[in-house]
């Protein structure tokens, strides 16, 4: 066999070395995309699933039926990567269906009074906002059914912010500090004019505010008129009785 044959043969099997090895490693790098590809999708649909649950005491139908096509658009997106679910997905696609096709109703569930409860539902509200605005760019959602729920969860955080200030606002009277109590009141009343146009049951709770804020303030007046007459009287009181011991004593 001639030299050039020999070298011939070398050049070619170095560069179906090279590429076998650079189709094996672009298999690999492609393998491990799809593998954090399928980490991205899973772990969104578990968040969607958390905000979900932790949220359903208060959010409408339409709102969860939004949360399941999330949680379902990511399922699909696990499937055409070819990765098998494991038990959180499959858990999150469950409650996916479920709120689908059977979504709770809304419940007349108190807002938490406690600071560290709200700020906890506070969060998963702005997170559900997130999910929105993420949904939205993915063309997961239409516009009207965005808008919907962006609107529902700013309702929901300033309900969660007017239990918090119902509730420092009682502990203020209880401490017998009316001026906290009218300062946390009136909060709670520019939260709910920050919405404009509201439910029938926040415009009742709008007029109760009002109503109470103008009775403490009522209150706080009379208050402070009757201690200044009483400091009048003991000034008129104490000057009386000086001018009677200066010309009788």
């Amino acid at each position: 066999m001639s030299t050039s044959l020999l070298i011939a043969i070398a050049i070619v099997t170095a560069f179906a070395a090279l590429a076998a090895l650079t189709f094996s490693r672009w298999l690999e790098q492609r393998r491990l995309e799809r593998l954090r590809q399928a980490v991205m999708h899973s772990d969104n649909m578990n968040k969607a699933c958390l905000y979900g649950e932790e949220l359903s005491k208060w959010l409408s139908p339409e709102a969860l039926q939004f949360i399941a096509r999330v949680i379902q658009y990511h399922q699909e997106q696990i499937q055409l990567l070819g990765i098998p679910p494991n038990a959180r997905t499959n858990r999150a696609a469950a409650m996916a269906e479920e709120w689908q096709n059977n979504p709770p109703p809304p419940l007349s569930y108190p807002m938490p009074k406690d600071l560290k409860k709200a700020q906890a539902l506070r969060q998963s509200v702005v997170s559900l906002l997130e999910l929105v605005k993420e949904a939205y760019g993915h063309q997961i959602v239409e516009t009207n059914i965005a808008r919907q729920v962006i609107k529902e969860g700013r309702m929901l955080n300033t309900r969660i912010c007017i239990g918090v200030y119902q509730a420092r606002a009682q502990n203020a009277l209880k401490q017998n500090s009316p001026n906290q109590a009218i300062h946390f009141l009136k909060r709670a009343e520019d939260a709910l004019r920050a919405l404009g146009e509201l439910p029938h049951d926040l415009q009742e709770l709008m007029s109760a505010l009002s109503e109470e804020i103008t009775n403490l303030e009522q209150q706080r007046y009379e208050t402070h008129t009757s201690s200044r007459l009483s400091a009048e009287t003991e000034e008129l009181a104490e000057a009386d009785e000086a001018w009677k011991k200066k010309n009788y004593d």
